[in-house]
């Protein structure tokens, strides 16, 4: 039996992972409907926060002039300091990285920990919120506004 408390930890994603592993592996062993209700609810959360935090950043980068793409896949995020969405490696490295640094590392100053290659994702967990979410999106903006300062 598994049971899993929300804690602040600068590193829950590997909790909550392993908290969503066990539970699925447990239903998947034991067929306990306990164990598939837990994992389900871990992964329906997962997704409405990454929907929440999607919908957040959307209204930032669409109420502004700055060239940026959100891409979601459940809880995991990329941004993307470009216009045109990223299809391949390519585009990837087709963005301007010491906008990139200086993004990361005024959101880093500011206590938000993003992945610190602008090729990488990040991740939420059932730790965050959506009044962290508000925080980290209230952040963002206000980054994005000093590293796209010139632009405007």
């Amino acid at each position: 039996y598994s049971l899993w408390e929300p804690i602040d930890d600068d590193n829950d994603g590997t909790w909550t992972a392993m908290y969503m592993a066990m539970e699925s592996l447990r239903w998947a062993v034991t067929k306990d409907p306990e164990a598939r209700e837990h994992a389900l609810a871990a992964y329906e959360t997962l997704e409405s926060l990454g929907a929440y935090l999607e919908r957040s950043l959307l209204g930032v980068i669409h109420g502004s002039s700055f060239p940026v793409v959100l891409q979601r896949v459940g809880s995991m995020f990329s941004l993307f300091l470009r216009s045109e969405p990223v299809l391949r490696v390519s585009d990837a490295a087709d963005i301007d990285h010491e906008q990139f640094a200086s993004f990361f590392h005024g959101m880093l100053d500011d206590g938000f920990y993003l992945a610190p290659s602008a090729y990488e994702s990040s991740f939420l967990s059932l730790s965050h919120t959506p009044g962290l979410i508000d925080e980290f999106v209230a952040g963002t903006a206000e980054h994005f506004h000093r590293v796209f300062a010139t632009l405007v």
